[in-house]
């Protein structure tokens, strides 16, 4: 006797959930500025000067955004439908699901509710439901594969996918963190005020958002000499915690301001190792060099006009029996500091120097001076910034300005060489400068004409 059996096909069916995380990065910038009458958003000094009774307001604000973004955590998650069509028979049947595309291979893990020994069975034109996941993938998996086999046959099911994070078009899933930081805003050690941030789009983050920061208005507080504010701005993620500041530098006044030794100025600086305080005038030299460090005393002396290691507090230990350079340098960076601490500059226009600005940072021929000083160091080259009027390079040679080609340079109609023969620039101008650090005399004027408001002694 023959049995015909009618064997029927297996449907399978299946579908798939990607879905990722999206981490964003912040950043916060608090700014300061005032009202000077003509600009209400006006950069605040540096420093501000108060005299007796004087005071200022500031406004602060602050600014952030979000800078970019890290995803990771790529999952997938569906379910395998898989229909037995046969009316009579039941189908035994074992499954498998490969995520593929990225850099390796990646099996799900299956719902083994309903399975036994990790096969199911499946009653006459009954069905199967079953539950997948897979997770550890990368942004490269793009290709979800299940495998069935029956007795008869194996049945694979291939349903592309992908990553891309656009939920309204049915793709990736988003979930969103770090989308609301916290702001928080302090005015030195008074209370600290929580900000109101708007939450950042989980997938295109967040424009600039400027927050009020408040006001602050700072009084003439008698402390006759520089003190200085901070305001300290922050903002916290799961992963960020992120401070931007804003320093406010004073200089009250409450009489004349006296002037201080080279001496003084290296004691009590940041870098000297002894007893003496720093004298809080340093906080005001600022970013000399370019470098983006605030150093104080440690900053490049000599940037501009030339680079060169001497360091404000190098400029001061130097000796008056040293180079002319050196005695020039020293007398000249107290005179700086005396300037920034709120003594007088009328009397800095000495003989023949007419136009020397402290304010600036520059004197007249400095520059010139300067490359005189360091022709005579052992530098194969040295490098040149506008402030000389040059070129960072030769035109002739597209290359470091050389000694000898520095020997030969005229600068404002001066050449370079005369200054290697006679120093006498450098010392008149160095003599001039230490009179009005110590307020005294000089011989280059009437007999008792004092340069400068006076010396400050302790």
């Amino acid at each position: 006797q023959t049995v015909t059996v009618n064997v029927h096909d297996l449907e399978v069916t299946k579908t798939v959930n990607p879905a990722f995380d999206r981490s964003w990065d912040w950043e916060i910038q608090k700014t300061a500025t005032w009202d000077d009458g003509d600009n209400s958003e006006a950069e605040v000094p540096n420093p501000v000067n108060l005299t007796i009774g004087g005071s200022i307001t500031i406004d602060y604000s602050i600014a952030i955004y979000t800078t970019g973004y890290v995803d990771d955590n790529y999952r997938v998650n569906g379910a395998i439908t898989i229909v037995n069509t046969n009316p009579v028979d039941s189908a035994v049947v074992t499954v498998s699901d490969v995520l593929s595309g990225g850099l390796a291979n990646v099996s799900a893990t299956l719902d083994p509710a309903g399975s036994v020994d990790g096969a199911w069975t499946i009653a006459p034109s009954g069905n199967v439901v079953i539950g997948y996941s897979a997770s550890g993938l990368d942004a490269g998996h793009n290709l979800n594969t299940v495998t069935v086999n029956d007795s008869f046959k194996t049945y694979t099911t291939p349903v592309p996918f992908n990553f891309t994070p656009n939920e309204l078009a049915g793709d990736a899933v988003v979930t969103g963190y770090n989308l609301t930081p916290t702001v928080t805003d302090q005015f030195e050690d008074n209370d600290v005020q929580t900000l109101t941030v708007a939450p950042a789009n989980k997938l295109t983050g967040s424009p600039v958002q400027t927050l009020d920061g408040g006001s602050q208005t700072i009084y003439h507080e008698n402390i006759c000499g520089p003190t200085s504010y901070t305001n300290i701005a922050n903002l916290l993620t799961g992963d960020q915690d992120l401070d931007s500041s804003v320093v406010v530098n004073v200089l009250e006044t409450c009489g004349l301001v006296l002037t201080r030794t080279p001496g003084y100025w290296k004691t009590h600086s940041n870098s000297h190792q002894g007893g003496a305080v720093e004298d809080p005038t340093w906080a005001f030299l600022g970013d000399v060099d370019g470098d983006g460090v605030e150093e104080r005393s440690g900053e490049l002396f000599l940037s501009p006009p030339l680079t060169h290691d001497l360091t404000w507090y190098g400029a001061l230990s130097q000796s008056d029996s040293g180079s002319p350079w050196n005695t020039l340098a020293r007398h000249y960076a107290a005179a700086y500091m005396n300037v920034l601490a709120g003594a007088p500059d009328e009397d800095l226009g000495g003989p023949g120097h007419d136009g020397i600005n402290l304010d600036d940072g520059d004197l007249q021929d400095i520059d010139v001076l300067a490359t005189a000083y360091l022709y005579l160091t052992d530098a194969d080259s040295l490098t040149v910034t506008n402030n000389t009027g040059l070129p960072d390079l030769n035109p002739a040679t597209n290359a470091p300005w050389t000694r000898k080609e520095l020997r030969d340079l005229e600068i404002r109609g001066k050449v370079v060489s005369e200054y290697l023969n006679s120093f006498a620039p450098m010392l008149l101008l160095a003599e001039y400068l230490d009179a009005y650090n110590n307020g005294i005399a000089w011989d280059g004027l009437e007999p008792d004409n004092q340069v400068g408001p006076g010396h400050a002694h302790g």
